[in-house]
């Protein structure tokens, strides 16, 4: 460790007397946001797949004497998941700690490494929005997350990317529509429901005039609004968009976080260098399986 680096720890243990600043964890970040978007699932193996269903079709009629017509289910896409390990680590000379009058900065270091990690989390969890409607980021379908032409295995396509609206009352209402029509596997309407509003805190006021005026917000002829209450406003702070909004649904297995290992801490002793490591690590992996877990505009 060079000498300006270890200049640079001491000055920073030695003035704390008024206290230290500039990596606290924000208002915005006081409270975890990623599992309103991502469902948390466990994971206990370093990869495995999440496999979709065609479920078989409509019942038929059947005329007497006769057998009931055969349904069939089949394999669809099939969704690989990886599980990756995420770490970092400081460093702190045993000068440091030993002749540091504050003794209690060095646990202050200790902390900070617990807010990376929950700040990493977060960060890792907005790139699936922020590559939503990338062609680089695919499915298991080989379209982005939000596609208006995500194939279907007996033929035709299903969208969950309708024409990008800017966020409003009747746009909220057009999107909702489309997912209750939307195609499930076998082609036939799957219903899904939207639960959550996902925007950028950009929006979140606009989301809040939307979902929670008794009356229509964009008009002064004092129509009822039908969407007070509807879904729930999540605002997340780290998107790249300032435009760009989502509708979490509930149908299975879409946008998903599978854990294996939450953050977890672990201290050294590095005895040629004099020095106390402290490291931090979790293992996880961000993906989905069903797009219809999401409808998307892009703005």
């Amino acid at each position: 460790m060079s000498s300006t680096t270890l200049a640079t720890q001491w000055n920073f243990f030695k003035k704390v007397l008024n206290g230290t600043f500039g990596s606290e964890v924000g208002s915005t970040e006081s409270e975890k946001v990623w599992p309103k978007y991502l469902d948390k699932k466990p994971a206990d193996d370093l990869y495995f797949d999440v496999q979709e269903i065609v479920p078989v079709g409509n019942f038929e009629p059947k005329a007497p004497g006769q057998n009931a017509g055969l349904g069939h289910f089949g394999q669809g896409f099939s969704t690989r998941v990886e599980i990756k390990t995420f770490a970092k680590r400081i460093e702190i000379p045993e000068e440091v700690i030993r002749f540091t009058k504050y003794k209690k900065e060095t646990v202050e270091g200790v902390k900070e490494l617990g807010r990376a990690a929950k700040r990493s989390m977060e960060y890792q969890a907005v790139a699936v929005l922020n590559n939503a409607f990338s062609s680089s980021y695919t499915g298991a379908d080989g379209k982005a997350l939000c596609a208006s032409d995500h194939p279907l295995k007996g033929g035709g396509t299903y969208s969950n990317a309708p024409a990008a609206l800017t966020l409003s009352n009747t746009a909220l209402r057009t999107y909702l529509t489309a997912c209750r029509k939307m195609a499930g596997s076998n082609g036939l309407l799957a219903g899904v429901e939207g639960k959550r509003l996902i925007v950028p805190s950009d929006l979140i006021w606009r989301a809040h005039e939307i979902l929670k005026s008794a009356m229509k917000d964009d008009t002064s002829n004092h129509t009822i609004n039908v969407m007070k209450g509807k879904l729930e406003p999540v605002d997340v702070p780290w998107m790249s968009s300032t435009t760009n909004w989502f509708i979490k649904t509930d149908a299975p297995q879409g946008l998903m976080r599978f854990i294996s290992d939450e953050p977890e801490f672990r201290q050294s002793n590095n005895d040629t260098a004099l020095v106390k490591e402290f490291m931090g690590f979790y293992r996880l992996q961000d993906t989905w399986a069903n797009p219809r877990g999401v409808l998307g505009s892009n703005i």
